[in-house]
């Protein structure tokens, strides 16, 4: 029981950085295309 509940807590600290590095991610990109306005915006 115990070894469950250590992956599923391990699989939602997976879940949550990546979450925030995607989330991190988009908005490196929206800075990205504000200084350089290409125009394909996402």
């Amino acid at each position: 029981m115990w070894f469950g509940i250590i992956d599923i807590i391990a699989f939602v600290v997976i879940i949550v950085g990546v979450i925030i590095e995607h989330r991190n991610a988009v908005v490196e990109e929206k800075k990205y295309q504000g200084k350089h306005s290409n125009g394909a915006s996402f």
